[in-house]
Parts: structure tokens; sequence; C-alpha cells
């Protein structure tokens, strides 16, 4: 709208439909023509004195919100409005979701999470032993008092959290993957007023999936595949135990602190699977490394910890662990996709058959530059050669030329990997 000031908080009801009425109409109202791309997505342009020259309007596959302007601010519909639109600030021909910017409505975020999760305190069912700390958070073994299940518990502080929409988008992962390959609870859990656990069918609040798209429910019935508690501002998130642990540790106990070359195409095998239902659902996981694949207690390898994830499938923010990082995360104002979690997988071969990433342990200023200038970094000596153009394809520098999930899983180096697992020591 040409007669009202820069889009600021709060954005009324009215003006957001004379936003989507200006993408959706053939014309906007000084006559400058639409583009429409497709289905999902709508890029228009409106000349105003204003700062917002350029937005793009796509169906939200999260829940009932608008997001708009540089800022990324949400903002509530009617239920009049039917469908869910997203507005976000346009990347030339990619729709682009600022996530740093996003992040600074913090209360927000906390209150979406709050509302989407049950209100109690694990701590009055379970015995918890700390297992592991980070900046997602701190992992527990936690014991049921009652029927001495184990479990594990993320605990994650929302007061102190710093990127609170991550916090979501981790949540969101954690309610909706469903995968052999993906660390779940293949059962829904209820808690009630008395902080029993008991594991059922259904639970109260959740999302589900529907034509590659998540929804919220409204009809008190989910696909949820982990109960998600919330209590004292403190998050909890109950998995799954895995008692081998992490490919991290099991090649801790190795002797030679190593996999073998057989070993190493099993696991690449498995997490491609992975892979391939993570990026289908438009998701980016973005710290694929050892310590974040776990391997299940049915010996399956399990992709975990989606505290880095984004929910958008085109991303610009800096962010996962440095060595495994992709050369065009790293670049400034660099868009990039699902690819970064293809080098991340070439990079963990590597520190599974190598005993460490590449470029380990040098300080992070330099591996920032060697990784934003050298490209494809140096390969183990002595591998095969399908290892070795398993490796390159998984590290080519420019992100188009890399092979997506699916591609990958086509590779002979992964038909040569016919054994049941792996040797856990």
């Amino acid at each position: 709208n040409e007669n009202e000031e820069d889009y600021a908080i709060p954005v009324n009801r009215q003006k957001i439909r004379e936003s989507r009425y200006a993408a959706f109409s053939n014309k906007n109202k000084n006559g400058s023509k639409n583009k429409r791309r497709n289905s999902i997505h709508t890029t228009s342009s409106i000349s105003s004195n204003n700062s917002i020259n350029v937005f793009s309007v796509a169906h939200s596959t999260i829940d009932n919100d608008y997001q708009v302007d540089t800022n990324i601010t949400n903002y509530s519909t009617s239920e009049e409005d039917g469908k869910n639109y997203q507005l976000h600030g346009n990347h030339g021909d990619v729709v682009i979701v600022d996530e740093k910017s996003e992040s600074e409505n913090k209360e927000y975020w906390i209150n979406r999470i709050t509302k989407m999760v049950e209100d109690d305190d694990p701590r009055k069912t379970f015995t918890l032993e700390s297992v592991s700390s980070g900046g997602n958070g701190k992992v527990y073994k936690a014991t049921n008092k009652i029927n001495q299940q184990t479990l594990a518990i993320k605990a994650i502080s929302l007061s102190t959290s710093k990127m609170p929409n991550i916090t979501y988008a981790e949540v969101m992962c954690t309610r909706i993957m469903k995968h052999p390959n993906i660390i779940v609870n293949h059962k829904q859990c209820i808690t009630n007023n008395n902080c029993d656990v008991r594991y059922e069918g259904e639970h109260k609040r959740g999302v589900h999936q529907s034509n590659g798209e998540l929804h919220e429910n409204n009809n008190n019935r989910s696909t949820t595949n982990s109960s998600i508690i919330c209590g004292n501002n403190t998050l909890y998130l109950i998995m799954e135990f895995c008692s081998a642990g992490s490919l991290w540790d099991v090649r801790n106990r190795k002797k030679n602190k190593r996999f073998s070359e057989l070993e190493v195409g099993y696991i690449m095998r498995e997490v491609l699977r992975g892979l391939e239902y993570v990026h289908g659902m438009g998701i980016i996981h973005r710290d694929i490394k050892a310590q974040n694949i776990l391997i299940g207690n049915d010996g399956l390898i399990k992709i975990a910890d989606f505290g880095s994830a984004s929910l958008h499938s085109k991303a610009s923010l800096k962010l996962g662990t440095l060595y495994w990082m992709a050369p065009e995360v790293l670049r400034d104002n660099q868009v990039y996709d699902c690819k970064v979690d293809i080098w991340s997988l070439g990079i963990m071969a590597i520190e599974l058959f190598d005993g460490r990433p590449p470029w380990y342990p040098m300080g992070q200023r330099r591996v920032v530059e060697l990784i934003r200038t050298v490209g494809t970094p140096p390969l183990p000596s002595g591998i095969s050669e399908d290892f070795e153009s398993f490796l390159r394809d998984c590290l080519k520098v420019n992100p188009r030329e890399r092979p997506d999930a699916r591609e990958l899983m086509l590779h002979p180096f992964l038909a040569c990997a016919e054994i049941n697992g792996i040797h856990v020591e």
C-alpha cells in the first residue's frame, strides 16, 4: 500500500489481505504485473517509496501464519482466510527466510513452542543421568521409575535459547519424522496430570503429513513420533535411547579408531536413505557428522539431533559444525539448499575412515578460509576407486553439480557395501 508507512510490528489483517490481493491479482494497484511461479509460490513486485518493493507469497507447510518483511515477523490469520501463506523477503528467484532476523522475535517463538507441546515435567517420572551437553541442550539417559524402561531425554532451556525459531524447527522435525533411519519413538506418548508416561497411538496435539506438507492438527489426533513436553521454561524431547551410542562413540571404541571402507559404505547407504526422506520433506539437517548419527537398538543407522535444522528448503544462515560445513554455507550472502547435507556426508565419510575430518585440528579462521577457497579437501590415501569417486561426488564445490541423496544411492561404492551392519565393540 503506497499510502502506508513501511511494514512494522504489528501488521494488521487488513494490510495482510491487501498484500495477498496484490500478489494474486493479475496486476498490482500500480499496474505492475505479477509473475506466477507455480501453485506454491508467487513472486510479486510493488512499486513504492517504501523499503519493501519485492515479496513472495508461498503456501505455508507449517501453520496458519503470515511472515512479513525483512524482519520475517509472523502474524496469525483469521479462520476465514482459509489456506495458509507465508510472505518472505525475495532473493532473486528463490524464496528465502532470514532465520537470523526471524529469531529476534523470541517471545513469539517460545509461545509457539509452549502452545504446541504438553505442559509437564518428566523429572517426576524419570530418573535422569547426564549423557552429554552442548550448545543445543543437554541429553540424559532417562529411566522410568515405574517400569524401568530406558529412554533418552534432551533438555533445552527456552529462556536462554538464542535462536528459538531453530528450536521450534527441531520440535517440528521431532514430531513429524517417521522413518527407519531417523531417531524417533515408534510409539506416541501422552502425559497426564500425574506425569505418568504411557505409550499410545495418539497424541493430543501435533502435526501430520499430507502430500509432502506439514500441517497442524485441529482434530486432537496426530502421527507424532516422540513425546515433547514443556515445564519450567525447559523443553524436553523424549526419544528412544540408543545404548550403542553414536558413530563417533563406536569409532572411539575401535582399536584403530576408524571404520573399514566396507563399513563406511554401509553407513553411507543407510544415512542416505534417511536424508532422502528428510530432503523430500523440504528440510535441511545442517549438522551431519558422526556424533549425530546413532546406532539404534535394532541395529539400524539413525540420523539424530535436528537442533540445527531448517524447515525451509532454501536458507542462508551460517549454522552447523565448522569442519563439516559446505563452502556455500560459509560464503557471505550465499543461498544454499539440502545439498549442504551431501557435502557434510562426504566429510563424515572421511571422518569415519580416517579418524578425523579434513583440516582438523587447524584453527577456525584458517579452516573457514580453506573451505571457502580450496574446494574439495584432500582425500584419504589407499582407498578404492569407487570410494574416491563417491567422495568426489559428495564434495563437488558447485552444489548444482553435487548429486542428491537419491542419485548417490545408486553409486557403485554403495552397491559393494552389502553387509548387514557394523562391528560394535
